[in-house]
């Protein structure tokens, strides 16, 4: 809970809210404009658009950040008990990960509506936990682990957080840069190929590649304008296949 001790400073109009944590107490400052002076004001519909957004920590305040991201500055800048100072904290992301990380902290603003929305945020703080940071980071090494252990060898330069692309190759081929994708597990080839199409649509003039995992069966016209190349363990197995195939016969 916290304790809300209004006065005056030099014309400031301040609220500072002590925590009832130990040695952690989060101040907000609101700045009064003169008379006469326009002064910004957020409309109520702007503050209260939180429902049509997928976070909980969304309060609909413009250019609100998220916690998760402020978590990585303040603790790669402060230390526990430290101050915390954000002149323009807006809906207060800034003090509420300060509460969280149990630093400090002083927000000004001359927003009023901004200034109860901070308090409301600071006495009762909503995190949004990220799914990528919870699970996701593990197995998106290993996804990328897994593409990288079937391009040993190439000079290629990988491209993260893309759906249909793995990799720009180094070397151009004919003055063109070339995307390559390597065939995931759960993909048929056809799947493969429309992933790495669709990505590369906005990329301009380029070649394409395609890493094959499985030997699917596709129509001609499917590859026309992809080169699929089948993996190694692709190639092998395909290999050791012929063979049997032979030594059977006889």
């Amino acid at each position: 809970m916290a304790i809300i001790s209004p006065k005056s400073i030099r014309g400031c109009k301040t609220s500072k809210l002590l925590d009832t944590s130990p040695s952690v107490q989060c101040s907000t400052i609101r700045i009064e404009s003169r008379p006469g002076e326009s002064r910004t004001r957020l409309k109520p519909s702007t503050l209260a658009r939180a429902a049509s957004t997928t976070a909980k920590e969304r309060v609909g305040f413009p250019t609100q950040k998220p916690i998760l991201l402020m978590k990585q500055i303040v603790e790669l800048v402060t230390d526990e008990g430290d101050w915390v100072l954000d002149p323009f904290c807006g809906s207060g992301t800034t003090l509420v990960t300060s509460k969280l990380l149990k630093r400090n902290a002083i927000g000004i603003d001359i927003a009023g509506e901004a200034i109860e929305l901070a308090k409301r945020r600071i006495e009762s703080p909503i995190f949004t936990e990220s799914l990528l940071l919870q699970k996701g980071r593990e197995s998106y090494r290993q996804h990328e682990s897994a593409v990288a252990a079937h391009l040993v060898g190439v000079a290629y330069t990988p491209v993260h957080r893309n759906r249909g692309i793995d990799g720009l190759l180094k070397e151009e081929i004919d003055g063109f840069p070339v995307f390559v994708r390597v065939q995931r597990e759960e993909e048929s080839l056809g799947q493969t190929i429309a992933a790495l199409r669709k990505a590369a649509k906005d990329k301009g003039a380029c070649r394409l590649v395609v890493v094959a995992m499985r030997a699917d069966l596709i129509e001609d016209d499917c590859s026309a304008d992809i080169e699929v190349i089948p993996s190694t363990a692709l190639a092998l197995n395909a290999c050791t296949s012929r063979r049997r195939s032979r030594t059977a016969r006889r």
